[in-house]
């Protein structure tokens, strides 16, 4: 019975990070994200976030630094669609 952003806030702030930016617009956003200190999260909880967090695949810059030789070299190849091939 929380909403996303009051576990949001719980979990970062459960994971140590001190200043989570909430980003409230409306006083009433504000009261809902300050309620994300009424709670804890439990172990089981925390384990669960935490796995549904983990990335599926490499964030940018990262997703590109792996490839960036190829790009540089001009050895990296880019596949057109056969309808765009000439």
């Amino acid at each position: 019975n929380r909403s996303c952003s009051q576990i949001s806030i719980n979990w970062m702030l459960r994971k140590g990070i001190t200043s989570p930016i909430v980003g409230a617009r409306t006083v009433e956003q504000m009261e809902d994200n300050l309620k994300s200190l009424e709670f804890v999260l439990t172990d089981d909880q925390m384990k669960r976030l935490n796995e549904a967090s983990i990335p599926k695949s490499r964030p940018f810059p990262h997703s590109f630094a792996s490839r960036a030789d190829a790009f540089l070299t001009g050895t990296s190849k880019v596949e057109y669609p056969s309808h765009l091939r000439s």
